[in-house]
């Protein structure tokens, strides 16, 4: 029997399993490579098609999103040419006003000369707008262009149309004060052609004239088509797209290379010979509101781009026959595919390296597990080894703790602002490269502080965990969602193709508020506010996206909560705009620019005056005339409102007494107090101490208030309205009718007058619902002995019915407008 050779079978049960393994792991890294290889050629061919299609696809929208902006921009020309006039109208309308405050004894030949010389030279609108002046009757008091025509009257010119317009000037001003028209009318340096011009004019007083300016419709238009195409000139996107726009003369009016603009490229040929300019106004042509795309080889291209070789797709804008479009460059195709072969490549080796190494460790193992190991070295090395490895895994749980707390939300452990700005900045990195939006969605919860005051706020707490995964469950692998502060959650939403992708989104989060929430057994229903803007339409940076995001939201929780607001650039402009009003509030009262104005009160049956109503005003050199309602609101806000008050209610009670000394027929005055004002600690003391330095009688000053601090704080306000009524003061309840009004008011407060909105004056005489609500308040107020005054008479017959059912006061434009006390003392003298 032949011997055994145990040395030589231990060898071989000691190798023969690395040697299999070897052999093995080379026969699968071989077929491995094959199919890679076979699989990659596959992926470039439709990746090649892919891209081309996703290229149009993106090329398409940018091109429908520019023509519907270009849409939206002619169709508010009109509106931005009448805000712009108007604006200018008043301006200058202040100044004459300022010359007039000056110099009000002037005869009216001097004064009309000092406006006249201060108006003339201003021009706007690119130097062609300027200001005229008529008298009523039609006399040319300021005609520029025409100075020649001055002091000739043109009541009975015509334009080409047949219309007198100085006399439909006038009328509008006789009528309403101010207003706008339309008329035709030639050029200084076209006398020959008349053009249709929009005006605004705006009645003067001093002079019994009017102040107006218009300008050329086509001008305008002009003037805003250069600004889109040079807006259309600076838009860039990707790495090399941008938009170019050519006439139907094939004149390029809008490109990136500005040496291109205002060459005709009509019978101009590419390197292969054909007109491609030809080729992208048919295209734009044939294609309508469809658009079409076309191939050719452009002449402009960026140095990065290394063919000529370019598809378009174009647009007719038929409103002002251009051709509009965008394309892209089939190098950068090329360029994609060699990224992606290069990257398949590395995946190959990596994945080649990793089964290496797995056959490596396997042998290594395999090699080990034949050395044979001391129990008792073994045991001892097992114990240490389990030391170390709880050590190591105490020191990586504190670690990934650590980092966890950095990067997440402790209360929602959502991920926090900071792995939020830069997941944002990651997705406009790929926006760049893929071409495609980028949507930022901040989200608040409306109504959350009276959720936390009724519930407390562990209940808030737990709301906001409940919603967070709601939240968390509508995302996909790509998207992200942050706590942004308190109750404001925010998204990222990247690879957006269309508009209608971020609708679906936000619909989507919508519905998760569809639903109570339940949170401690309650049933506990709420709503959100939504802020929107993407990439790259309305941000460049992510601090940017973000910023105008929540600059979204707050405009949307200002104009209804539950709302939905996309940022535009109107948006950026109110913000900016609200920004110059605080800062110029600020100063206003050091700045003098905070005056006071005086609405006579009549008696409805004698005519005869009996009060004023103090009216706050603010002409700003920067900004002009500021309407009450948008500063005072931003008053309150600055904490400014107290100041501003005082001022008011000292200079009012100062002008008043100087106007009519006290005695038993002085005339009253009303002063408007906010709902803020009212509540300050020491506000009665302060007025108090106005009226004994100033010597006007308490008893001639009504305070007016509106219901709104009623409806909000009933029981604080109530004893201060008390004290106020005890000390002498009148009580007026202003806007009767308009809010929420109860006739508990009238019982339980100290109330002993009633002001009828305009609103209900407006429609007297047209509505039987609003003579109703008037007869029913005056006999309220006859009923409780309490005045009624009745705002905003404009004509004889509204007059006539109010005094017919014995409405006490009235006060409107029927009598007068709000006066200067200079006025005032001029127009009234020594009332009786």
């Amino acid at each position: 029997m032949e011997k055994v050779d145990d040395k030589k079978l231990l060898r071989v049960i000691q190798f023969a399993p690395i040697i299999i393994i070897f052999v093995a792991t080379l026969v699968i890294v071989g077929v491995m490579i094959r199919e890679n290889r076979i699989a990659a050629q596959q992926s470039l061919d439709s990746l090649k098609n892919e891209y081309i299609e996703q290229q149009k696809e993106q090329i398409q929208n940018q091109v429908d999103h520019i023509v519907q902006k270009l849409e939206y921009e002619k169709a508010r020309t009109e509106v931005e040419l009448k805000r712009q006039i108007k604006a200018r109208v008043y301006e200058a309308h202040a100044v004459a006003e300022g010359i007039y405050q000056h110099n009000p004894n002037l005869p009216k030949d001097e004064l009309t000369n000092l406006i006249a010389s201060a108006l003339r030279n201003v021009r706007f609108n690119n130097g062609h707008g300027y200001f005229f002046m008529y008298q009523m009757d039609g006399k040319s008091m300021l005609l520029p262009p025409l100075s020649h025509m001055e002091n000739s009257n043109r009541w009975d010119n015509q334009d080409n149309r047949g219309a007198y317009f100085v006399r439909e000037l006038a009328s509008v001003v006789a009528d309403k004060g101010e207003g706008y028209h339309r008329w035709w009318f030639y050029k200084p340096q076209d006398i020959n052609t008349e053009y249709e011009k929009i005006g605004f004019v705006k009645y003067f007083e001093p002079l019994n004239s009017f102040i107006g300016t218009g300008e050329y419709v086509v001008d305008f238009e002009e003037d805003s088509k250069a600004e889109i195409l040079r807006w259309l000139s600076e838009i860039r996107y990707g790495a090399s797209g941008y938009v170019f726009v050519v006439d139907k003369n094939g004149v390029i009016l809008a490109h990136q290379d500005k040496y291109a603009i205002g060459e005709d490229r009509y019978n101009f040929r590419d390197v292969n010979g054909n007109y491609f300019i030809r080729d992208i106004l048919n295209a734009a042509k044939e294609g309508g509101k469809g658009g079409g795309f076309v191939h050719y080889s452009s002449v402009f291209h960026p140095t990065s781009v290394t063919s000529t070789e370019k598809i378009s797709y174009v647009r007719w804008f038929d409103d002002w026959d251009w051709a509009i479009g965008t394309g892209v460059y089939l190098s950068e195709t090329d360029s994609l595919l060699k990224r992606k072969e290069a990257l398949l490549m590395t995946q190959d080796e990596k994945e080649l390296m990793n089964v290496l190494i797995l056959s490596a460790c396997v042998l290594i193992v395999i090699g080990g597990g034949a050395l044979v190991l001391s129990r008792y070295v073994a045991e001892k090395f097992r114990n240490f080894q389990e030391k170390i490895n709880r050590n190591f895994y105490e020191l990586l749980s504190t670690k990934n703790q650590m980092q966890h707390m950095a990067l997440y939300d402790s209360l929602t452990d959502l991920p926090n602002r900071i792995q939020f700005n830069q997941v944002v900045r990651r997705a406009i990195k790929d926006a760049d490269v893929t071409g495609l939006s980028v949507a930022v969605i901040l989200v608040d919860l409306d109504n959350f502080k009276k959720i936390n005051d009724l519930y407390g706020h562990s209940a808030g707490d737990k709301l906001l965990g409940v919603v967070s995964r709601k939240l968390e469950v509508l995302l996909d692998k790509s998207e992200a969602i942050s706590r942004f502060g308190g109750d404001e959650f925010i998204f990222c939403f990247p690879n957006l193709i269309r508009d209608s992708d971020v609708q679906e989104k936000i619909h989507r989060i919508q519905k998760v508020f569809d639903e109570p929430m339940i949170i401690d057994g309650r049933k506990v229903k709420t709503s959100c506010s939504i802020g929107v803007a993407s990439y790259p339409r309305d941000a460049m940076t992510a601090e940017e996206l973000i910023s105008n995001t929540d600059i979204a939201l707050y405009r949307a929780k200002n104009r209804q909560k539950g709302s939905v607001l996309f940022f535009d650039s109107t948006i950026a402009q109110q913000v900016e705009y609200e920004f110059v009003l605080e800062e110029q509030l600020r100063g206003a009262l050091s700045r003098n620019e905070i005056s006071v104005l005086y609405q006579p009160q009549m008696n409805s049956q004698t005519a005869k005056i009996v009060s004023v109503e103090a009216l706050c005003r603010w002409n700003n050199n920067c900004l002009g005339a500021i309407s009450p309602v948008e500063f005072i609101a931003v008053a309150e806000e600055l904490d400014l409102i107290h100041d501003i008050g005082v001022f008011v209610f000292r200079q009012a009670c100062t002008d008043i007494l100087s106007f009519s000394p006290n005695g038993p027929d002085a005339v009253k005055l009303s002063v408007n107090i906010s709902p803020v004002q009212l509540k300050l600690p020491h506000f009665s003391d302060e007025i108090r101490e106005i009226i004994r330095d100033v010597g006007i009688d308490i008893c001639r000053i009504t305070l007016e208030i509106t219901e709104n601090v009623l409806v909000e704080d009933l029981e604080a306000v109530s004893p201060i309205l008390q004290e106020l009524k005890d000390f002498g003061f009148g009580i007026s309840l202003d806007d009767f009718g308009t809010g929420f009004s109860s006739l508990s008011y009238l019982n339980n407060l100290p109330i002993n007058e009633i002001k009828i909105d305009r609103s209900f004056i407006d429609k007297i005489l047209l509505s039987e619902q609003s003579r109703s609500l008037v007869k029913a308040i005056i006999a309220i107020s006859e009923s409780c002995d309490m005045h009624v005054v009745a705002e905003g008479v404009e004509t004889e017959k509204q007059f006539n019915w109010l005094v017919e059912h014995h409405c006490d006061y009235v006060q409107g434009y029927y009598f007068d407008k709000p006066l200067s006390v200079h006025v005032l003392k001029e127009r009234y003298g020594e009332p009786a």
